[in-house]
C-alpha cells in the first residue's frame, strides 16, 4: 500500500508524501529509516543527494522569502496549540515544502554538521598530566548513560584501581565497559550511599547521575529536586565523612542564567552552588564542567525523529533558535580536565571555549527529514515549560564574553582564564557570597520535598534561586556587575521584558550600593 498523500497545490505533480503513523508502516520500512541516525560520518554531499532526490518529487520552489514563509507557518497556526485539524497540517506541510527547497543545501549542512560532531574530542592531555588519575578509586555516578560511558571509556585507560558505576536499577548501561564495577544505588538514599563509601572508599568522584530532561522536569518536579539538588548534597556528605580527595560535578550550560523559573535549569545551578561551598571548605578539591548540547544522546534529535515516525507535526519552539553542540567525547575530556586541574580551597567551573557555530532548529528539523525522507510539517509551537525564550539582557558582556565560552555568562568571563590542562577550555573561580538566607531557603526547600507538591516546591526553589543569585552578585566583581546594569537599563527601553528579568535587573542594581555612580 502506498504512503497517504495530502494534496498541496491542486496537482498531483505537488503532492507531498507524508510519514506516515508507526502502526500503519511495516517493521522493514521503519528498519530501513533508522539506520541513517546512527551513521555518524556523514558528509554533507551525501545528504545533498538524497535530499535531492526527496525534493525531486514536489514541485518547483517558488519565490517567497524565508522571512514570509515563517510568517506564514505562524498564521497557518498560531502557538500554543495542542491539537491541529487536518486543514491545518496541510497549510503546514505546503509552506514545509516551500521551506524545504529554498534552504535545502543549508538544512542538509546543518544536520550532516551535528552528526559530525559526534566524532569530535578536544587535544590530547600531556601524559604527566594523566597521573593525576592514574591508580585512584574512582566512583562515577550515572555511568550507564551517554556521558558516563564516554566517560568511562577514558577512565579505564589510566587505570584505575578500582572503576565503579552507580546508579539507580531503572538505569541500565548502555554498554558495558571492560574493568568497570557496575553498582545499583539510588543517590538520595543517605544510607545506601554512605555504606557504599565506606565499603569502597573512593579517593576519586565524578557526579553525573541526574534528572535532565528539562520538559520531564517540569512535570516531576519532586523527582528533579530530590535527585539534582539533595542526591548532590548526600554525595558531598558522604564524601566528606569518607576522606573523598577529588569531586567534580556535571553541570549545565544552562546555570549561567543570573536567574531560572525553570526546574531543571535551576536544580543544577543549585548543585552547582552545593559542589562551590563544599570545595571552598578546602578539605576536598572540587570542580564543575559545564555542557550544552551533547549530540550522541540528543533529545531534539530523538523528538523530530519519532514526530516524523508518528506522522506528527514537528513542534518548534520558534524559528530563530540555535544550540551549540558538543560530543560525548568532549563532554568526558572536559570532566577529566576539570579533574586534573581542581585544587583545595579553589573551586572553578570549567567550559569548552569554542564549541563551532550553534546549530539552527528550524534547519535541523528540515534537514532530519529531508535525509530520512520523511518529512514532517513543521508548526512554531512557542516555548513550552523548561525552556527560557529569551536570555537576561545583561548576561553577556562584549567586553569578556567573546573571548571565553559561550556556556560562562559576563560576571564569569569577566573573571576567566584558560585552563592550565588544556588550550581548547576555560575556567573561572566562581564566588558566592556567603548568606544565611540561602542555608535557610534550603531548609524550606528540603522541607518542601517531603510533601512533594509541586506548588510548593517551584515556590520554594524559586525563593531558593533569587537567595543565590543575590550571593552570586555580591560574590562578582563591582565593574562587571556595573556593566551589567547598564546593559539590561539599555535594553529595557526598547525590548519588551519578562517579570523575571526585570526583577533581575532590579536585583541587581541592589547589589549595587552606589548604582551606576
Amino acid at each position: 500500500m502506498d504512503d497517504p498523500q495530502i494534496r498541496v497545490g491542486g496537482s498531483p505533480e505537488s503532492n507531498f508524501q507524508f510519514a506516515r503513523p508507526a502502526a500503519a508502516r511495516t517493521r522493514g520500512e521503519i528498519s530501513k529509516t533508522k539506520p541513517l541516525l546512527a551513521e555518524p560520518r556523514l558528509q554533507a554531499p551525501t545528504l545533498l543527494h538524497r535530499g535531492d532526490r526527496q525534493l525531486a518529487k514536489f514541485t518547483q520552489p517558488g519565490t517567497t522569502s524565508r522571512e514570509q514563509l515563517i510568517e506564514d507557518l505562524r498564521q497557518a497556526a498560531p502557538p500554543g496549540q495542542v491539537e491541529l485539524d487536518e486543514r491545518v497540517v496541510q497549510r503546514l506541510a505546503a509552506i514545509t515544502i516551500e521551506l524545504g527547497h529554498h534552504h535545502r543545501q543549508r538544512a542538509l549542512e546543518t544536520f550532516a554538521r551535528f552528526i559530525a560532531t559526534t566524532d569530535r574530542g578536544l587535544v590530547p592531555f600531556d601524559e604527566p598530566a594523566l597521573r593525576g588519575l592514574r591508580g585512584e578509586t574512582i566512583l562515577v555516578t550515572g555511568g550507564p548513560g551517554c556521558i558516563g560511558s564516554a566517560l568511562l571509556d577514558e577512565l579505564a585507560k589510566l587505570q584505575p584501581t578500582r572503576l565503579v558505576s552507580i546508579a539507580r536499577g531503572l538505569s541500565q548501561p548502555l554498554r558495558r565497559v571492560a574493568g568497570v564495577e557496575y553498582i545499583e544505588v539510588d543517590i538520595t538514599s543517605r544510607d545506601a550511599i554512605d555504606l557504599l563509601f565506606a565499603d569502597l572508599r573512593p579517593t576519586v568522584v565524578f557526579h553525573l547521575a541526574a534528572l535532565r530532561n528539562p520538559e520531564l522536569a517540569e512535570r516531576a518536579v519532586a523527582r528533579t529536586i530530590s535527585t539534582n539538588v539533595f542526591g548532590t548534597e548526600c554525595l558531598i556528605s558522604s564524601a566528606r565523612r569518607h576522606g573523598v580527595r577529588l569531586f567534580v560535578y556535571a553541570s549545565t550550560g544552562k546555570a549561567l542564567r543570573f536567574y531560572t523559573p525553570d526546574v531543571y535549569a535551576a536544580s543544577k545551578k543549585v548543585g552547582e552552588w552545593l559542589v562551590s561551598r563544599a570545595g571552598s571548605e578546602g578539605a576536598m578539591a572540587c570542580a564543575i564542567a559545564r555542557f550544552t548540547h551533547v549530540v550522541d544522546n540528543s533529545i531534539v534529535r530523538r523528538k523530530i525523529v519519532n514526530w516524523g515516525f508518528d506522522g506528527s507535526p514537528v513542534r518548534l519552539h520558534g524559528p530563530n533558535v540555535a544550540f551549540y553542540l558538543q560530543s560525548a567525547r568532549e563532554a568526558a575530556q572536559l570532566l577529566i580536565s576539570a579533574a586534573l586541574e581542581a585544587e583545595n580551597g579553589a573551586p572553578f567551573v570549567q567550559a569548552i571555549r569554542n564549541l563551532g557555530e550553534p546549530a539552527d532548529l528550524l534547519d535541523l528539523a528540515l534537514g532530519i527529514g529531508l535525509a530520512l525522507g520523511r518529512i514532517s510539517p513543521l508548526y512554531l509551537s512557542g516555548f513550552e515549560a523548561g525552556y527560557e525564550e529569551q536570555p537576561h539582557p545583561g548576561l553577556y558582556d562584549p567586553l569578556y564574553s567573546i573571548e571565553f565560552s559561550p556556556l560562562l555568562n559576563g560576571l564569569e568571563a569577566a573573571g576567566g582564564a584558560p585552563s592550565n590542562v588544556s588550550p581548547e577550555i576555560d575556567r573561572v573561580e566562581i564566588g558566592w557570597a556567603e548568606d544565611q538566607r540561602v542555608l535557610e531557603s534550603l531548609e524550606v526547600l528540603e522541607l518542601s520535598c517531603l510533601d512533594s507538591d509541586s506548588d510548593d516546591l517551584r515556590q520554594a526553589l524559586n525563593a531558593l534561586s533569587w537567595e543565590l543569585l543575590r550571593a552570586r552578585l555580591d560574590g562578582s566583581p563591582v565593574d562587571a556587575r556595573r556593566r551589567a546594569l547598564r546593559r539590561s537599563i539599555a535594553a529595557a527601553k526598547f525590548l519588551p521584558l519578562s517579570q523575571d528579568h526585570l526583577r533581575t535587573t532590579s536585583v541587581l542594581d541592589a547589589s549595587l550600593p552606589d548604582g551606576l555612580d
